[in-house]
């Protein structure tokens, strides 16, 4: 998949190594079945030692880049994609916003273009 996963890969690896064991990863990535599955096997003793070998894989792949979310997306960006992504200008998302509020605060753009503009880009 080309497109980047909007969760980020910092936050994942925080959670990978603090709660790990329980899954919490995998839940903040989409990945519902197999963080339930990981916090049942922590539940037993044998099934905690398997666990603690996935966590490690796990932790290895966010680590390098490599794990992907629920909907197959790559974690690659620390610090997700959702405001960061470049526009079609190469702009960030929240850097237009900031440029197109400046603009509705000199009076250059109305109430309603700067809506427009927001609506745009928020769903772009």
């Amino acid at each position: 998949m080309d497109t980047p996963s909007p969760k980020s890969r910092l936050v994942a690896l925080v959670l990978v190594i603090f709660l790990g064991m329980f899954g919490a990863h995998r839940f903040y990535a989409g990945k519902t079945g197999s963080a339930i599955a990981q916090l049942i096997l922590t539940l037993t003793f044998f099934g905690m030692i398997v666990s603690g070998i996935w966590v490690f894989i796990d932790f290895l792949l966010i680590l390098f880049g490599g794990f992907a979310d629920g909907k197959g997306a790559k974690m690659s960006d620390w610090n997700g994609t959702a405001l960061s992504a470049p526009t079609a200008s190469g702009v960030g998302v929240a850097d237009e916003l900031a440029k197109y509020a400046d603009l509705k605060q000199k009076g250059m753009l109305t109430d309603e273009e700067y809506e427009a503009k927001k609506k745009q880009l928020l769903n772009a």
